[in-house]
This record gives C-alpha cells, sequence and structure tokens, in this order.
C-alpha cells in the first residue's frame, strides 16, 4: 500500500468524532482561495453543465484495453487520463456505456490498486465507479474490510457524494451509513447525504429541522426537502415551539426565500417540487414564534435576513410563490419585529466589552444602517491583528474610510506574515482598486505560504501591466524564488513578460 495515497491521507487525518481534520488534500492543485471540499464536483451535481462524453469514452476506451491486457503501461495511460479531467462529470455517461456485465476479477484488481494507492483523488473517484458497477450493497456483504474502507473515505466530503452515487448505481441505500455521514460532514458531503437520507421518524425529523442547516457552505435547494419531510408546516402551526427548532426553521425558510431569489421559477417548477409549499403560511407562522424569540439584535438577524430576502422579491417582482401585497404584509411584519424599539444605547454599551467585540451585533447593525464604523476602527487601530474586523471595515462605499483601514494594515504588515489568511480579505478588496495597497499586494508575493502569493499574482493580472511599478516588480522576483508551484510559478513568468495568463497553457505542457 503506498503511505503517500489519498486514501492514507484521510484515514490517518479521522478524528476522534469520526470527522475528516482537514481542510485540503494533498493533490491540491491551486494554492489560491481554497473551495470546500468537494465543490468542483458539486458543481456538476447542482448545475446543468453536460457530462464530458468524450471523457467518458476515453475511460471506457482505456479500461477495456486494461482488462484485454493487464499491464502497468495500460494502467498508467488510464491513471494519467483521470488525472486530467473531472471523474464527476463522466459518470452517468461512464455508466452508460460500461456495464457490470463487462466487470472481471482484472478491473475489480485495478479499482482496489487505484483506491489504495492512488496519489490523486480523480483515480480514487474512479475506482468507487467500479465498485458501483459491482454493486455496493454485494461488496458490504464480501468485502466488509473494503466496505469500512469506503466508509472511512466517504468521511471526507470530497468522497461523500462517490460513495454515494455508487450506491446509487444499484439502487442501494445504506441508511445506516448515510446517518453516520449526516454527523460527520458539515459541507458538500452533507447535503448529498441529506439528499440521500429518509426522514421517515418524527425524531429524524426533528433532527432535520434542528440540524440540516447547520452547513459551511450555502445550498438553498435543501429547503425544499427539509420542509416537505420535516413537516415544517405542522411543526410550526403549533402554539408554541422550542428555540433549536425556531432557529431551525428560521434558518430554513431563509435558504426557501433564497432559492426563490436564485433561481427562476420555470427551473424551480422543473427541478424542485415545491407544489405543496404555502410559504405564506409558513412564514406568518415563523413570524408569531418570532415575536418571543428576536428580543435582541443578535436573535434578530434571522428576521433581518428574511426582510431582506423579500425585499429582493419585491425588487425583481418576483410573485411566483408570494403576491405582491403578501410579500409587502409580511415585510411589514418584519420591520414591525426588527424596530420593536431603538437599539442605538444596547449597540453603544455592547458593541465592544472587555470579552473584545460582538461580531453579531455589528452584523445587526449593518443591516439596519447604524453607523459603528467609527468605533470598530479604533478597536482595530489598538487591536491591529483582529482580522475578523476588516471585512466590516472595508465594506463602506467611503474611499476615505477604506484607506485608513489599508494605511493601518501597512503600518502593522509584518504582523500579519503569520497567517496565510491574515491578508485575505485587502487583498479581496484590493483586486477591485488597481494601484492602492502595493506594500500589502509585496507582502503577500514575498510571504512564507502560496496561497496569499497565488492570490497577490491574480490581482496583478487582473491590475494590467501599467501598474505593474519596479517594486511590484521586484517582489515577483521574489516570489518567483520562493515558490516551487508550477501555477504560480507560471503567473509570475507571465506577468514579468507581458503576457495574460491562461491555465490552458500550463496544461498543454
Amino acid at each position: 500500500m503506498n503511505p503517500n495515497s489519498i486514501f492514507e491521507y484521510v484515514k490517518n487525518n479521522i478524528d476522534e468524532e469520526g470527522r475528516f481534520a482537514s481542510d485540503v488534500l494533498p493533490d491540491d492543485p491551486m494554492p489560491t482561495v481554497p473551495r470546500p471540499l468537494g465543490a468542483e464536483d458539486a458543481y456538476y451535481y447542482t448545475t446543468e453543465v453536460p457530462s464530458d462524453t468524450e471523457g467518458a469514452e476515453q475511460a471506457v476506451k482505456l479500461l477495456k484495453q486494461h482488462i484485454a491486457i493487464p499491464c502497468l503501461e495500460s494502467k498508467r495511460r488510464l491513471y494519467d487520463h483521470l488525472t486530467k479531467i473531472v471523474v464527476a462529470g463522466i459518470c452517468d455517461p461512464f455508466l452508460e456505456k460500461f456495464n457490470a456485465e463487462e466487470l472481471t476479477p482484472e478491473a475489480m484488481e485495478l479499482a482496489e490498486e487505484f483506491f489504495y494507492n492512488s496519489s490523486h483523488r480523480e483515480p480514487v473517484k474512479f475506482a468507487l465507479l467500479i465498485f458501483g458497477l459491482y454493486g455496493m450493497e454485494s461488496l458490504k456483504d464480501t468485502h466488509p474490510d473494503l466496505w469500512e474502507d469506503l466508509m472511512t473515505l466517504a468521511r471526507c466530503e470530497e468522497f461523500t457524494f462517490f460513495f454515494l452515487y455508487s450506491c446509487r448505481a444499484t439502487n442501494f441505500a445504506p441508511q445506516e451509513e448515510i446517518w453516520q455521514l449526516l454527523h460527520c460532514t458539515n459541507s458538500w458531503g452533507k447535503v448529498y447525504a441529506i439528499n440521500s437520507a429518509e426522514f421517515n421518524t418524527p425524531g429524524k425529523q426533528q433532527w432535520l429541522i434542528e440540524n440540516g442547516y447547520d452547513l459551511s457552505i450555502e445550498y438553498p435547494p435543501l429547503s425544499v426537502k427539509m420542509i416537505i419531510e420535516g413537516k415544517l408546516a405542522e411543526v410550526l402551526q403549533a402554539e408554541e415551539i422550542d428555540y433549536d427548532t425556531y432557529k431551525g426553521a428560521a434558518a430554513i425558510l431563509n435558504n426557501f426565500v433564497l432559492l426563490l431569489n436564485n433561481f427562476a421559477p420555470g427551473v424551480i417548477e422543473q427541478n424542485f417540487n415545491t407544489t405543496s409549499i404555502d410559504l405564506e403560511q409558513l412564514l406568518n407562522n415563523l413570524l408569531r414564534h418570532s415575536k418571543k424569540f428576536a428580543t435582541s439584535p443578535e436573535e434578530l438577524l434571522d428576521v433581518v435576513a428574511l426582510c431582506i430576502g423579500l425585499n429582493t422579491l419585491v425588487e425583481t417582482q418576483n410573485w411566483y410563490k408570494l403576491s405582491a401585497n403578501q410579500c409587502h404584509t409580511i415585510i411589514a411584519t418584519c420591520d414591525s419585529i426588527i424596530y420593536q424599539k431603538d437599539w442605538q444605547k444596547e449597540i453603544d454599551e455592547t458593541l465592544i466589552t472587555d470579552e473584545g467585540v460582538n461580531y453579531p451585533l455589528c452584523d445587526f447593525a449593518f443591516e439596519v444602517d447604524i453607523d459603528i464604523w467609527q468605533r470598530l476602527f479604533d478597536y482595530f487601530c489598538e487591536h491591529p491583528t483582529e482580522t475578523k474586523l476588516l471585512p466590516y471595515l472595508l465594506a463602506f462605499t467611503s474611499d476615505e474610510r477604506s484607506q485608513q483601514v489599508l494605511d493601518t494594515v501597512e503600518k502593522n504588515i509584518y504582523q500579519y506574515l503569520v497567517d496565510q489568511n491574515a491578508l485575505l480579505v485587502p487583498l479581496r478588496y484590493l483586486r477591485k482598486h488597481p494601484g492602492k495597497g502595493v506594500s500589502i499586494i509585496i507582502a503577500a508575493l514575498t510571504s512564507l505560504y502560496d496561497w496569499p502569493r497565488g492570490i497577490a499574482c491574480m490581482i496583478l493580472d487582473e491590475w494590467g501591466p501599467e501598474n505593474l511599478t519596479p517594486a511590484l516588480r521586484h517582489a515577483l522576483l521574489t516570489a518567483q524564488s520562493l515558490s516551487n508551484h508550477p501555477v504560480i510559478n507560471s503567473r509570475i513568468e507571465c506577468l514579468l513578460t507581458g503576457k495574460k495568463y491562461k491555465i490552458e497553457d500550463l496544461l498543454q505542457e
């Protein structure tokens, strides 16, 4: 077994609670802003992007060649092909073009080798497709050790989808295992697990309401299943509900409104079964309960979010689930709850305490247009490593205020170099402000970490050559000597030679 394989890395990073304890995998190709594990595959799962039929056909061809004459060369050709494609894009056409009758012991042997020894994630995913053709239920019965290893891998959210997809290939939905995955994932893996789970008991339905949207990513379509299978309408009709139920219901309905704002009515009708959902009734019942629970600025954030979402429906004249009158009436109810009192005094007294900054209160103040910038900025000047303040401080359109923040960051720049995430927000701001914050860009380029270095290169590419000062050129040369990453080095070379960076050129090398 390869000690540096993807499987070994996942196995060695499962914590005591059964969760994958890393945010990355060893083969991560891009040292820029990392995406949640499983995000690339989610693109195929959640959009109408066409399948990679050509990639699937080539995979079938190469697999059949290996089955016919198993050898190292045929194995290498298939492996190399898989590392150059996104396996999520070939799943459906591959299963259409290669069926279980074509499986041989050689194919299963190859799948196990890819599964246990691959140093790249895509061949591992391909192995799971082969296991799916074999039949995951049969594999569970006949290969219990392999099944346990598959469950271990599925705890890493890069592979949860493939585990469940492979089960579904033979209509197998192992609810016990799916329930385990629900409790050890919180991103795309949890989305897939919820969509595969059966919530057929009151206890499971309550869990879905209270815990379903405990997610680190945003996926509004999940709200449809939560409303229907969680029987949310019945729950909210009760005279009283507990706090956890209220918070879960608020998250679900906010996401449903987000679904309405992000998807056209025709798309919703085609892809999501919302016919039985009476949104007016759901929202009115939720707001009835809000009057009990939303009595502080922090607890009002759910109502504020709902109000923002409903106002967006009004602005876009989206009357798919609510009429104009219904929408305005519910907004008025939201406003009466939000502005039940003047919050200025409470915000002044509790925004900053001996314990630090009250960030939920910051959120509330920003949403209801209470200006707290100066107090936050003064605190930041005294505590320049409190980088959580930067999104708030740079959110204003005032150039004067933003420049004060940038000046403070530049003044304390060396304090940010020990953390690869510290400069992320200023860098994001500078992306749209060419020529500003040059010393911040230089610090990112010459840091110890490839992540901020990669982001800085991307920013300079967008700024254009006219903003490439001698100091930035010198920093790029330094960055070139510090980085061993091919993508970053390619970006740097393009910037120094005045060429436009294209990832396709690197892939062809």
